[in-house]
């Protein structure tokens, strides 16, 4: 299970690293900058075919692509070098990534809103008159196996429907019914592939320190809307999403300058993947809706005027642009150099806080 979720990342981060090369590559070839190499995955290569003055190739790291540019250094003014380019098309090529993404954010938006989608965020955008193409419904995302409920044979994705005949719409109604049955006998109603069957656990005694019945309930749903309300809603939650994203890094760089903690809503790989586990089970609306966020994610750190990313290499472009000045090429490769290795530094970092959340 795990090697297949974690192979699952691989593939998602993959797609979405190469559709933002990919608008790099086309948007060079637009403005009359020549590709050297647009690969598929990461050296060494496999495998390479020329065509035209591009190299097209199939490389053994399955993470993403790369393309590389002919004269890739601002100083360049060889003609068909990215240097010579004009200051419109250097723009072109070096947001055409980050565009990329965020519209196939978009793209799967309102894919979802069109034929349902479920929740986002906390306070989700909505336009129009949505019908429910799934009703609302509690879900146990998570089963304590020492629980009452595992031992009663309620399972991780089963549907909660009733608990001794009252319906069960929300988190709260299970959490206030356990909490005034603490210590009895009931009667639930669940559900599993569309198949119900009742369960009668014992409920931990008011005492006990963890949940009286132990699960995590999450209400699902999802909504449909028609096409014209859909773009407006996918619009919307793609720009809260940006938002949040952008929220989410400062917080994760305040955290880890005042607090020298990171956020628990920031995740590296190993969370990546441990939320990817507990996501796939949802369904397939679910594990789109965590790629169009992972797209977000990549258009918003690129973006980022940092060094190494294309934020900083276009806040590079727009000072030469202001003052017609610019770093020499070997000055240019060490701050980008440096970038690179302060990003690797931070994602070692995240994931070792992963890795004691686990703990």
């Amino acid at each position: 299970m795990i090697i297949g979720i974690i192979l699952l990342v691989i593939l998602i981060f993959g797609i979405l690293v190469f559709v933002h090369e990919f608008g790099h590559f086309i948007m060079a070839k637009r403005n009359g900058v020549d590709v050297e190499e647009f690969g598929f995955g990461f050296p060494p290569r496999l495998v390479g075919v020329k065509y035209g003055q591009t190299v097209y190739s199939i490389n053994l790291i399955p993470l993403g692509g790369f393309v590389k540019m002919k004269g890739e250094a601002i100083q360049e003014s060889t003609p068909g070098t990215f240097g010579a380019a004009s200051f419109l098309a250097k723009s072109k090529i070096l947001l055409a990534g980050v565009t990329m993404n965020a519209l196939l954010a978009y793209a799967v938006l309102l894919w979802l809103c069109l034929t349902g989608l479920p929740p986002v965020i906390s306070g989700q955008y909505s336009f129009g008159t949505p019908t429910y193409a799934q009703p609302k419904q509690l879900m146990a995302v998570a089963v304590d196996p020492a629980s009452p409920a595992a031992r009663a044979g309620l399972e991780r994705g089963d549907i909660l429907l009733s608990a001794n005949g009252t319906p069960l719409k929300e988190e709260r109604d299970l959490q206030t019914f356990t909490k005034e049955h603490a210590g009895q006998k009931v009667t639930l109603q669940i559900s599993h592939d569309g198949k119900t069957r009742t369960i009668n656990p014992t409920l931990r005694p008011p005492s006990a320190a963890s949940g009286f019945l132990g699960v995590t309930p999450f209400q699902t749903y999802q909504l449909r809307y028609d096409f014209l309300s859909a773009l407006v809603t996918a619009g919307g939650i793609s720009l809260q999403l940006i938002y949040h994203t952008f929220i989410a890094f400062a917080g994760l760089i305040a955290g880890l300058f005042t607090q020298g903690q990171v956020s628990e809503n920031v995740a590296g790989p190993v969370g990546i993947v441990v939320l990817l586990k507990n996501i796939v089970d949802l369904g397939l609306p679910y594990i789109l809706l965590f790629v169009a966020s992972i797209s977000v994610s990549l258009a918003v750190i690129n973006i980022l005027p940092l060094p190494a990313l294309d934020g900083g290499r276009y806040a590079m472009v727009v000072a030469q642009r202001l003052t017609g000045k610019s770093l020499s090429q070997k000055a240019e490769t060490a701050v980008h150099a440096a970038g690179f290795a302060a990003l690797i530094l931070l994602m070692i970092v995240i994931t070792v806080f992963d890795i004691r959340r686990l703990g």
